[in-house]
């Protein structure tokens, strides 16, 4: 929420917490669950409504705290109502511009988790509307605000490395949980590949782009592969995927993504030049 604050200063005046209001956009991106607490504390805004129509949801909204919180089943009438200055929205990936459709207009600045959009075609539209309206819209990479990875940009832009020529991302996890319980909402959509935009390539793949353009800028070319190496899980998207990274300075980015490692590995290994 603080580095939530700070980006939307940088749209309008700095205001105390109390004069910021933000509105939740759906429950069904299982990371709502790590943010509504610091919402619901209102250091830096205050939450003035969720708009969700799934039951059980709503009811483990409650019960995590928001039972004093307005609900909403139609959130054009939560953004009348309310008229919040920004919208965090954990829905699925290709209904980004739709809330940006329906936010920008009014003035109503967005968040998302990542990444920006199910597909290109989806992302240029949330650009052209929130340039068009004069909106911020701000993509939430959760390891962009691990204090490591900073450390880790700090060295090797102090030249104390040589010059990087290679970056190799690697995350990895067993996957997105099952159909099961709450996650059920999350994984259900996470798993189709019009609803997220992809698999393994998408849910992990734009975290080692993200360090790919923070470290060396656009590349030259890309290639990409993916595999279905657990099928009987995951039978509408990969679960595998690899991804070279090519620049015209002859550096190269290799990013290996899995989702069938049984432990959680993410970080960044940098190679440098002689």
């Amino acid at each position: 929420m603080a580095a939530t604050a700070a980006a939307l200063s940088a749209a309008t005046p700095l205001l105390a917490a109390d004069d910021y209001k933000i509105a939740v956009i759906g429950l069904v991106h299982s990371h709502v669950w790590g943010h509504l607490g610091p919402m619901l504390k209102g250091d830096h805004a205050k939450l003035v409504g969720i708009a969700e129509t799934v039951p059980e949801l709503i009811e483990a909204a409650k019960k995590r705290g928001a039972s004093n919180v307005p609900f909403f089943e139609d959130y054009q009438k939560m953004l009348d109502e309310t008229k919040p200055d920004f919208v965090w929205a954990f829905v699925e990936n290709n209904r980004h511009q739709e809330i940006v459709q329906a936010c920008a207009p009014k003035k109503i600045h967005v968040i998302f988790e990542k990444p920006l959009a199910a597909t290109y075609a989806q992302a240029v539209s949330v650009r052209q509307l929130a340039r068009q309206h004069g909106i911020k819209v701000m993509t939430n990479y959760q390891m962009a605000w691990w204090p490591a990875n900073y450390t880790a940009k700090d060295v090797a832009d102090s030249g104390a490395l040589g010059q990087v020529w290679r970056l190799r991302g690697i995350v990895g996890h067993g996957g997105p949980g099952t159909s099961a319980g709450l996650n059920k909402y999350f994984f259900d959509w996470l798993t189709d590949p019009v609803k997220n935009g992809a698999g393994a390539l998408m849910d992990f793949g734009c975290y080692n782009a993200l360090w790919s353009l923070w470290y060396l800028g656009r590349p030259a070319k890309v290639f990409a592969q993916v595999n279905h190496l657990r099928p009987q899980l995951f039978p509408k998207v990969e679960d595998n995927a690899d991804l070279t990274l090519s620049y015209k300075n002859g550096v190269g980015i290799a990013n290996t993504l899995a989702r069938r490692s049984a432990v959680e590995n993410s970080g960044v290994c940098l190679a440098r030049s002689y």
